[in-house]
């Protein structure tokens, strides 16, 4: 599918979006990125409470189903893997997405479905190249859950915010945001958290469950990290590496990566950059990278690769060779890019 637009529409023109999914559209199909986190989930599941409550038939594709780390929300909304074939909606809705191939088999299997169907595209990577018919694209902003919110807003539809929508848009807006550390923790971002809060957004349990427990595999698998890390030579990048067996042997997934870099890696105090670099079962290597220096933009280090993300924290995969010899190679052009 080749990219459908140049420009990225502004909320001011988004009245025709609004226009065309109010009396256009019966049947919307949203679609997540594979892996998805909770900026995917929880935009999709806004979408879900607005539109079924307007009549329309939402359902929602993605790969992969939701990791358990987020079962103590006790989400209503059912995601499917597979698209049927005699399933033909009116719009296809593309959240949190950078560019189409993240959404792996849902798009491959299905790509004259995507050539025949209007595509809107809401999200807010650097990387997106606003691939859809219509793209709602805000690299300013903290998360796709703050645009998904302020679209609500721009559109009359804030009375369908509850306390289970107010949860998970802010959620993500937290952790999309470091708990507000990063760069596009802008004072719109706090403002948003703050009337989600007076919507009953249940913060504690975002912290309790996000940050105060951890799966004992999962600790198990970050004690071998800590134990194995690396740094080079002058000091300035921190690292350190997975393989399938230590995923096997501690019984843990790439889910239970999350977490590591932001709570480990990023506070070393004299690092400019840490990374993560672990194999994925898809015969992939990804790497993930965290700045703390605003003169080490890691996103466009990582455009010399299949990469997205923002300046302070991106990543990029590749083919799967050996991973130590990978590691030894990007560590190169690390060092030669900033330098």
């Amino acid at each position: 599918m080749n990219n459908k637009a140049n420009n990225c529409l502004t909320f001011e023109k988004i009245a025709e979006i609004k226009d065309f999914m109010d009396n256009k559209t019966n049947k919307i199909m949203v679609v997540n990125h594979r892996k998805m986190d909770g900026d995917a989930i929880w935009s999709a599941y806004a979408f879900w409470k607005v539109w079924e409550k307007k009549w329309k038939e939402v359902r929602y594709f993605s790969e992969d189903l939701p990791s358990s780390d987020f079962d103590f929300l006790n989400m209503d909304i059912k995601f499917e893997t597979k698209v049927p074939k005699d399933y033909k909606p009116d719009v296809i809705v593309c959240l949190d997405t950078a560019w189409i191939e993240q959404l792996w088999s849902i798009y491959t299997e299905n790509k004259k479905l995507f050539e025949k169907t209007k595509v809107f595209v809401i999200d807010h990577h650097y990387s997106n190249p606003c691939f859809g018919d219509y793209n709602v694209v805000f690299t300013n902003k903290s998360s796709t859950c703050e645009i998904v919110y302020d679209l609500l807003f721009e559109h009359d539809c804030e009375q369908y915010v509850d306390e289970q929508m107010a949860t998970m848009l802010l959620m993500w807006i937290i952790t999309d945001t470091n708990s507000f550390f990063n760069t596009n923790s802008s004072s719109r971002a706090m403002e948003v958290a703050w009337l989600l809060m007076w919507y009953g957004a249940r913060h504690q349990d975002i912290i309790l469950n996000l940050f105060k427990k951890k799966p004992f595999n999962r600790l198990k698998l970050w004690w071998k990290l800590l134990e194995w890390i690396k740094q080079s030579e002058d000091w300035k990048y921190v690292w350190t590496t997975i393989t399938n067996d230590l995923f096997l042997s501690t019984k843990t997934t790439t889910d239970d990566t999350s977490g590591f870099i932001d709570e480990f890696l990023s506070t070393i105090n004299w690092a400019k950059v840490v990374f993560l670099l672990y194999e994925l079962w898809w015969n992939k290597i990804k790497w993930s990278f965290r700045s703390r220096d605003d003169n080490y933009n890691v996103y466009k280090f990582c455009e010399l690769f299949w990469w997205g993300g923002h300046p302070r924290a991106s990543w990029f995969t590749k083919e799967k060779t050996s991973i130590y010899e990978l590691e030894t190679e990007v560590l190169w052009k690390l060092k030669e890019f900033f330098n």
